[in-house]
């Protein structure tokens, strides 16, 4: 007996004995783990939770817009939109401008002058006279959207980019008929300008909506960057993981880098290489998507700058990096058209295109030369001929 109970000491070691502290090492060490990747999980789905039912879901994107010099700006009540024009509303504003004549033998004439610029809202809410709700079947109605270079401030009625464009097309296309409408709202970003699309601009009815697109537009509010920049990246689906992206690179907000960059153009490459960009153009195409899904037709406007460049020249100009960025829209089957070429056909220095050489706004002159190059681009013929061959097939049945 004294033997077997020897053996049976022996056989049972420390490792084998089932109570041994190093048995129960690992599995301690196990349940660790798992409370730990529980606990994690469980935070993550929090914070996914609180990003989309807070953060997200808050009612207003954008802080309430003051302007004081600016009357005819209301509060909206849509909270994406933030703020609208007020209807039926006139105005009548007093401005230096550059403005550039054509003579016949001296060529291009410039000069400096005091000019009343009137202009007033319809009972719409836009800029412009009053316009049906629906359109004649025989017109070729066009919507542009657009900020404070489509709205025009600074330019009289007849000087417009859409008045503009308007004219030359109808010198385009003489046997049709064009109703051009101005939706610019100053300040408007790209998300603003997609609801007013959504719920406005295509109760009207267009035929062709085109976006006059501004460098600058993918400042767009933080809370819409997140909705709409997902990527290829699995986890971008993730608005935590977004609203952490956008915290980590770039501290919120991408403004707060505009002030180590020494150019406007230096900003723009910054811009473009953020996630703002990315969800700009997520936003540029559902735009795309949903004029095409009403029946009409779309078409994104590049507009140039004129700051900090004194070449249009696509060699030499320090926006073609940004220009390029744009275009590549066209990859995804969106028609953008760039009328750089009729800005550089001038000969004229840019800063003498602007309104004033401290207003960066596009002046009268090259408003003009750029509809004029709009309307006889191949992409605008391609578009009215389509629009017309479906209206003349809808009035045959």
């Amino acid at each position: 007996m004294i033997e077997v109970s020897a053996r049976q000491e022996a056989s049972q070691t420390p490792d084998s004995a089932p109570d041994s502290p190093g048995a129960k090492r690992p599995r301690r060490l196990g349940k660790k783990l798992v409370l730990l990747f529980c606990g994690c999980l469980v935070g993550l789905v929090c914070a996914e939770i609180v990003v989309r039912l807070i953060l997200l879901q808050e009612k207003a994107f954008r802080a309430p817009r003051t302007i004081e010099d600016a009357p005819f700006i209301q509060v909206s009540n849509n909270a994406i939109l933030n703020y609208e024009h007020v209807p039926n509303s006139e105005f009548s504003d007093v401005y230096q401008r550059f403005l550039i004549t054509e003579h016949p033998v001296e060529g291009l004439q410039f000069e400096e002058v005091e000019i009343e610029v009137p202009f007033r809202i319809n009972r719409h809410g836009f800029r412009g006279e009053d316009w049906a709700e629906t359109p004649n079947s025989n017109t070729v109605r066009i919507a542009v959207i657009g900020d404070s270079e489509t709205f025009a401030r600074r330019l009289r009625p007849d000087e417009t980019p859409t008045a503009r464009l308007a004219f030359h097309l109808q010198e385009q296309f003489p046997e049709e008929s064009f109703e051009v409408l101005n939706f610019g709202v100053g300040g408007y970003a790209t998300e603003q300008e997609f609801e007013l699309l959504r719920t406005r601009v295509l109760s009207f009815r267009p035929d062709i909506v085109l976006l006059y697109y501004v460098t600058n537009d993918p400042q767009i509010d933080l809370k819409a960057a997140i909705v709409y920049s997902t990527t290829s990246n699995p986890l971008s689906h993730s608005a935590a993981f977004r609203l952490a992206r956008f915290q980590l690179a770039w501290g919120g907000t991408t403004y707060q880098k505009i002030g180590p960059c020494n150019t406007y153009h230096e900003y723009l490459d910054l811009l473009y290489d953020s996630p703002y960009w990315d969800a700009t153009r997520v936003l540029l195409k559902q735009m795309a998507q949903t004029v095409r899904h009403s029946g009409a037709e779309f078409a994104i406007i590049i507009l140039p700058e004129l700051i900090d460049t004194d070449s249009f020249d696509t060699r030499k100009s320090p926006y073609t990096p940004t220009h390029s960025r744009i275009e590549s829209l066209r990859n995804e089957g969106i028609a953008v058209i760039n009328p750089l070429p009729a800005l550089e056909a001038t000969k004229v220095p840019p800063p003498l295109l602007r309104v004033t050489v401290d207003d960066g706004h596009i002046g009268s002159f090259a408003t003009d030369k750029m509809a004029e190059y709009i309307a006889s681009s191949d992409s605008i013929r391609d578009l009215v001929e389509q629009t017309v061959q479906r209206k003349s097939a809808d009035r045959s049945e």
